[in-house]
């Protein structure tokens, strides 16, 4: 897994809501090898020093995407993706489980992003919908969004995390990603057909219409976070 999806969301300071997040985006046809070299990796003295919190997942409805899983790493600091990019990532342990990673995988996606919003503890949820946009007025998009999201649950309608990041480099066919979380599938699925339908998401689709195209979507369900 050579190249590196990282998004940057702005959260607390504080593991369940992480400061920076590493994606790393990946094809394979071997799972359950994957998932097997993960729990080496995070069960060796490298990978429990690792700073962060760090998370497999799977991705499923996702059009023509070839990447098939991703692992997330959740940094709380600046310092601490700072240590773990230029420090822990050039180790010989890190190296040895990269070298590995390469023969049962192969790498899709590169993107280093920077926050903008977030609402709801994201490590409470196992499944989520994301959707990548390319946005050309960007501070609008973001007050539309953010009034949107604030009138609409304000009777908690929607059952997990939610919010909206955006990319600083690697940037190619999307500028930004918006995403909803839930416990489970069910519940994200029937809010998410709720919210799609209702007069405030017209409303709000008729404000940024001309200002954001939905690139792609995909659903992301956790396999296992340790």
């Amino acid at each position: 897994m050579k190249k590196i999806t990282i998004l940057f969301l702005a959260l607390s300071f504080n593991f369940s809501s992480a400061q920076f997040s590493a994606f790393f985006s990946f094809q394979t046809d071997s799972p359950e090898s994957v998932v097997a070299l993960m729990d080496n990796m995070m069960s060796s003295e490298f990978g429990k020093k690792i700073p962060a919190r760090v998370s497999l997942f799977g991705i499923s409805f996702a059009g023509y995407e070839k990447a098939t899983h991703m692992v997330t790493f959740d940094f709380p600091t600046a310092n601490a993706l700072q240590s773990f990019m230029m420090g822990t990532a050039s180790t010989p342990e890190f190296l040895y489980f990269q070298s590995m990673g390469n023969k049962i995988s192969k790498p899709i996606n590169s993107i280093l992003g920077t926050p903008v919003m977030m609402n709801g503890d994201y490590t409470k949820d196992n499944v989520f919908l994301f959707y990548y946009l390319m946005v050309d007025n960007p501070s609008l998009y973001a007050k539309e969004w953010s009034s949107f999201t604030k009138a609409y649950n304000k009777n908690g309608k929607i059952p997990g995390s939610y919010g909206l990041g955006a990319n600083i480099s690697g940037r190619d066919d999307s500028s930004h990603l918006v995403w909803v979380g839930a416990k489970d599938m069910v519940s994200l699925i029937n809010e998410n057909k709720e919210m799609l339908t209702s007069k405030a998401f017209g409303e709000f689709n008729e404000k940024v219409k001309n200002i954001r195209k939905v690139i792609k979507t995909m659903m992301v369900y956790r396999i296992k976070s340790y």
